[in-house]
């Protein structure tokens, strides 16, 4: 028979495995999927380790102090247990593997190299000190089940369980667990300078002119890794404290309620070196020709989406009146109704849509050297990562060119061979002196309905890269 000590070491070892299999089940978590849609930045995603460490804070005595309340866990639950965990090791790993890929092809360097060290030694400590713990418990357990209980083999299951937590213990302790959340954050927002965040934004600011999606989500996604892995070091803490006896909420509390405190405000897009907004699908921005990459900025730069193709340019006219008016002026291949559509639907979660200038689109394609029709049309569905747009011979800008003497002015449009301006209807053959002149170009006008459709915005203040 095990004396009183023994069974108290028991309680406090199931206290250990029962938190851990509540944060892997508390409020319905899930284990995270390799393909996962990114989170918002002002929230932990369904399915990441930051998620889970979450959930644990919300009720830290039920899911931490679990020997006063009966431990109804089952050696099968525990097994099952191990296999979550592992897999969320494995989670953790294969992303670290996708973010330094990342981060070799930018060659950034700056505050990384301690992370990943930091990194590494989480996850050696989940892998190869942590989940033997579970086992342990796992194996007291099943002799426990099994009626009459074997003492002596209860008494081996236990001393095995006191050498691994022993061992997790030391281990922690050793790469200092209880330090590592924040110096993470001191990594992503230092007192002085640039985080990791500005450091990688700027880096991948100098090497793309054009900004999409992919761009911010590469930031979001080095920024969510190492969130796990910050939430990973939340996690291994709590678990040291539960190993220790004596061990409550009074320490794992404040530890938990740092880690929460830091990823807030890493999130905070209004702080310096905050997690900003990612730029919305389906839209580019072209950040310019800045020649010093200090003063790259996604502020006030114009915002790229499409609006189809088909249209015709005959000018705004009455176009606030369509409502109650009819005709091509409000046809709705109208480029000026389609504007107003865009305005009015807002187009991408926006408004303040409007016909691109010259300059504005060939600022788009700056970095494209070859001018013919394939190189062209694959460039733009690169850009805005859509395999089946295609605007058509010409997209439609608002500069103008004078006809008849100025008579008429007829709208241009960007060749999509050649990316050259030409005025649209082209090659029209009115005589100047055609009575008929102004009624005949408008019937043209109307008639020329091949052109697509590129629309811009200001970003404004909005700030979606360093």
């Amino acid at each position: 028979m095990l004396g009183t000590r023994r069974r108290r070491g028991t309680r406090r070892l199931w206290a250990v495995a029962a938190a851990a299999v509540l944060s892997l089940t508390v409020a319905g978590a899930t284990l995270p999927a390799a393909n996962a849609q990114r989170a918002p930045r002002g929230s932990f995603g369904a399915d990441t380790v930051a998620k889970f460490v979450f959930d644990l804070a919300k009720e830290p005595l039920r899911n931490y102090i679990m020997d006063q309340l009966g431990l109804p866990t089952t050696s099968s639950q525990l097994k099952e247990l191990g296999r979550k965990i592992d897999a969320l090791r494995a989670q953790v790993a294969a992303a670290e593997v996708r973010i330094s890929a990342q981060v070799q092809e930018l060659k950034a360097q700056t505050r990384l190299d301690f992370l990943a060290d930091v990194a590494v030694d989480l996850t050696s400590l989940q892998r190869d000190y942590f989940l033997p713990l579970v086992d342990a418990v796992t194996k007291v357990k099943e002799v426990e089940e099994k009626k009459p209980v074997d003492q002596e083999a209860r008494a081996k299951a236990i001393l095995n369980y006191d050498e691994h937590k022993n061992s997790f213990k030391r281990r922690a302790t050793i790469i200092g667990v209880e330090g590592l959340v924040e110096k993470i954050h001191n990594r992503l927002q230092p007192r002085d300078g640039e985080g990791v965040l500005r450091d990688y934004g700027r880096l991948i600011m100098v090497a793309h002119r054009e900004l999409t999606p992919a761009d911010s989500q590469r930031v979001i996604g080095l920024y969510e890794f190492l969130e796990d892995v910050q939430a990973l070091a939340a996690w291994m803490t709590a678990e040291k404290f539960l190993a220790i006896s004596g061990s409550s909420t009074d320490l794992i509390k404040p530890s938990m309620d740092r880690f929460l405190a830091f990823t807030a405000s890493q999130r905070d897009g209004g702080l310096p070196n905050g997690l900003h907004a990612p730029i919305p699908n389906g839209v580019v921005i072209d950040r310019g020709p800045d020649a010093n990459a200090a003063t790259y900025t996604t502020a006030n730069k114009p915002m790229f989406a499409s609006a189809g193709t088909g249209y015709f340019f005959v000018g705004e006219g009455g176009t606030s009146q369509c409502p109650y008016l009819a005709g091509p002026t409000c046809d709705k291949n109208n480029v000026a109704v389609v504007i107003k559509r865009a305005i009015d639907e807002r187009l991408k979660g926006f408004q303040e849509w409007r016909v691109p200038n010259g300059e504005q689109i060939a600022g788009l394609f700056a970095a494209l050297p070859s001018r013919n029709n394939p190189e062209i049309l694959n460039y733009l569905r690169g850009l805005f990562a859509d395999p089946t747009l295609d605007p058509g011979p010409f997209l439609w800008i608002t500069d103008t060119e004078g006809y008849c003497g100025g008579r008429a002015r007829l709208y241009k449009g960007v060749s999509m061979s050649t990316l050259e301006q030409q005025a649209h209807p082209a090659n029209l053959n009115i005589p100047c002196l055609d009575a008929r002149l102004p009624e005949k170009l408008f019937q043209a006008q109307t008639q020329d309905s091949g052109g697509g459709l590129l629309v811009v915005r200001p970003t404004g203040q909005a700030q979606y890269l360093p």
